[in-house]
């Protein structure tokens, strides 16, 4: 069952994709749409990304590739601005089983939007999981996040990037915010 959350956050998704005219409804509208949800906005400070930076380019992405419907009159010819609702795509439908499945084998009862945010990341060929690459968001990260509140098992420092640059350079100029190091008495705490 999707719960009342995850059901505003696709009704989000559509709504923007109606506003802007979009022929479909894709992963980048429910992800967008999931920027603004509190339980994933927590899962993001915590990658320390921030989510204006990951809505900012994921609409400058839509805006470029997502087709966009003409307007038509009643006899068809272009003019009128009515609402015709975007196609979803099969790629939104295969998230939601997703989700619904992870849910189901977690012993769980609804899909909330962070399980939405989880079953995001089995769409490997989307612009939504190689934005989220690019910030160096990965699933399991997120999954010890949900289950444990920590991003990693040891707490270990963020390691130092290849090549000579570090990784705050490299988050400077992805516009991620650079990682900090686990304090231990928070860590204990």
């Amino acid at each position: 069952m999707i719960s009342r959350k995850s059901e505003e956050v696709l009704n989000r998704a559509g709504r923007y994709a109606i506003d802007n005219r979009h022929e479909y409804c894709t992963l980048e509208h429910v992800f967008w749409a999931l920027l603004d949800d509190p339980a994933v906005v927590d899962i993001l400070d915590a990658c320390d990304v921030d989510p204006e930076i990951l809505s900012e380019e994921l609409e400058d992405y839509m805006d470029r590739e997502v087709p966009k419907l003409e307007a038509t009159t009643a006899d068809g010819s272009p003019g009128a601005d009515d609402e015709q609702p975007p196609i979803v795509t099969v790629a939104v439908q295969s998230l939601l089983q997703r989700a619904l499945f992870h849910v189901q084998s977690s012993g769980k009862d609804e899909v909330q939007p962070r399980d939405l945010f989880v079953a995001l990341f089995q769409a490997r060929d989307s612009q939504s999981v190689f934005l989220l690459g690019k910030f160096g968001i990965e699933r399991l990260e997120v999954l010890n996040f949900i289950s444990h509140g920590t991003l990693r098992d040891d707490q270990s420092p963020v390691p130092t990037g290849s090549g000579g640059r570090d990784r705050d350079r490299d988050d400077a100029e992805s516009g991620a915010r650079p990682k900090k190091e686990a304090d231990a008495l928070d860590t204990y705490a």
